[in-house]
Order: C-alpha cells, then structure tokens, then sequence
C-alpha cells in the first residue's frame, strides 16, 4: 500500500490527510487541530454515498463527505474519509477557514494525486 500526505497549518496547529491507496479503495484520515479524533465517517463509491455517520456534537460530516464524494467520483473507487479535526471554542469564522482550508488540500490531493501514487 502506498501513501500520500497532504499538511496544513491551521491555527496554529497541523492538519494532516494521510491518504492511503488499496487494490481498490482509498482510505483517507483528515486529522488535527489542537486535538486529533474520530468526529465522522463518510464512505462513497463512484460518487454514491454508502454510509454517512457524524458522531453527536461533531461538525466534520460536512468535510468527511465532499472529501468522500469527490475523490471517489475521480478515481472511480471507494473512498473511506475518517475525519476529525478539532480546535476548542471555534467561532463560526473559524469553522468557515478550516473548511476553506481544508477544501485547499482536497484540491491538493485532486491535482498531484495520480503523480502520488505512480509506479515506481
């Protein structure tokens, strides 16, 4: 298996995508903040939800699956986001960057993926 990682700066704090290439799939942890954890799941196929889960009092579900679906309308597999970034008493300006920012590294991911994860 091969992987990607993808980091940014955020508040002060590192968020990281360990992308994680499969036979078939794609696995995906998008982690960091002032604390690390499991705050949704989202899993798509080609674009299909197949499960969705925001765990109570998390906020993540929103990032977990446009992660989830664009990537795996891109490469055309399934595609599982772990996502849980946190940063204690975030404002909503704050929630809007980290979404801003982590919408950057997607595009990150779309745009050197494929050189990523070329044959060596």
């Amino acid at each position: 298996m091969k992987q990607y990682i993808v980091k940014k700066e955020i508040y002060g704090h590192k968020v990281e995508a360990i992308i994680t290439k499969m036979p078939k799939d794609v696995h995906i942890l998008l982690i960091g903040g002032e604390l690390a954890h499991t705050g949704a799941v989202s899993v798509f196929k080609n674009g299909d939800e197949e499960v969705y889960t925001e765990l109570r009092g998390h906020k993540e579900g929103s990032i977990s699956s446009k992660w989830a679906k664009e990537l795996s309308a891109l490469f055309l597999c399934r595609v599982t986001v772990v996502c849980g970034i946190h940063y204690d008493n975030a404002t909503k300006e704050m929630i809007q960057e980290i979404v801003k920012r982590t919408d950057e590294m997607l595009l990150e991911v779309k745009q050197n993926y494929s050189l990523a994860f070329q044959p060596e």
